[in-house]
């Protein structure tokens, strides 16, 4: 990061950031040599550097002609630092406040994959009867996830994960019983969580856009076609498998 981006982002003004920034790059510098490196007119020059003085930044040299330099005490900037910590802590839990008490209901989408992933695992957080689930490869969804459908299961919900990875099932401990191995895999990921439907398309292994819908209409069709993969699909591809191998004679 520039320092003088920093400095912005510290909460300092463009023109005081741009000073700071050139004299904690370089020695101590004339009225002259600021104007010249910065490009501040030299009247707001002066202004810039008083109010600086006053804040305990800078500090002047005196001569001829006087310079000035950054403050060699450190804790005058982690201060700063702190006091926006602060403030962003503040503003945060403000905010998270306010969403927090929102019911919104109804259909909403996502041009942004990443946005429905972290909103799709919110809601595995808010569970209470059950997660229903298909995803195509294990690698779309971090270890946490993983570990909540371990721990819903113990709490007692209705957990069914319907999967094509192959990886994953053909590993040497065998998949939980709540994990159902499919194929061929669908290109989308697939949640019944409680009376919320998450869909997504998958391209390429990621995550795309997609929808999260609290509509009972809507609920009711994707968890239909949830069923039939979990049931029907399933079946089928046992039959498959097992026609696969080949029988001892």
């Amino acid at each position: 990061m520039e320092l003088e981006e920093g400095l912005i982002n510290l909460g300092f003004p463009p023109r005081k950031a741009k000073v700071l920034a050139a004299l904690i790059e370089h020695k101590p510098l004339s009225v002259d040599e600021l104007v010249e490196l910065t490009g501040i007119p030299r009247p707001h020059l002066y202004t810039v550097l008083r109010e600086l003085l006053i804040q305990g930044l800078v500090l002047k040299v005196e001569g001829k002609p006087s310079r000035y330099t950054i403050t060699t005490d450190k804790r005058v900037f982690e201060e700063l630092v702190q006091s926006r910590i602060q403030y962003f802590k503040a503003f945060l839990e403000k905010v998270a406040g306010k969403i927090i008490d929102k019911r919104i209901r109804g259909t909403f989408y996502f041009a942004d994959g990443t946005s429905l992933k972290r909103e799709f695992e919110r809601l595995l957080e808010t569970c209470r009867v059950r997660i229903w689930v298909y995803v195509p490869n294990f690698s779309l969804l971090n270890r946490r996830i993983i570990k909540k459908f371990d721990y819903a299961t113990g709490q007692g919900l209705d957990v069914r994960i319907a999967t094509s990875d192959e990886v994953f099932i053909n590993s040497p401990a065998g998949p939980p019983s709540y994990i159902r191995y499919i194929e061929p895999a669908r290109p989308m990921l697939l949640g019944i969580l409680d009376s919320k439907t998450v869909f997504s398309y998958v391209v390429k292994m990621r995550i795309r856009g997609g929808f999260v819908s609290s509509e009972e209409d809507v609920l009711k069709d994707y968890a239909i076609m949830f069923e039939h993969m979990w049931v029907d699909d399933y079946a089928e591809t046992l039959y498959r498998v097992k026609a696969r191998i080949i029988k001892p004679y």
